[in-house]
């Protein structure tokens, strides 16, 4: 099950720095290519886990570099964001 604080915890740990930073590098290219995006559009950018996408996108809401808008969808690859400058 996915837990979010438990998966942010873990971000930081020994090698899973550069795997995020390759996240974020994808997440920002997928959202300057797009101008919004959803989970399910940088999940189809990405070959690895979901879960650490969603974890990689929540940290970067909270940290106020994406803000999360209305969605057409209620799964949670609709959830759709756009970069904040």
């Amino acid at each position: 099950m996915y837990d979010y604080k438990k998966m942010k915890a873990e971000m930081f740990e020994g090698d899973n720095t550069s795997k995020y930073s390759k996240l974020y590098t994808i997440v920002v290219a997928t959202c300057i290519k797009k101008g919004t995006f959803t989970i399910g559009e940088v999940l189809n950018e990405v070959c690895g886990d979901s879960w650490e996408v969603m974890c990689c996108i929540e940290f970067m809401e909270k940290l106020g570099f994406l803000r999360e808008i209305h969605s057409l969808g209620n799964m949670t690859q609709d959830r759709r964001f756009v970069l904040l400058n």
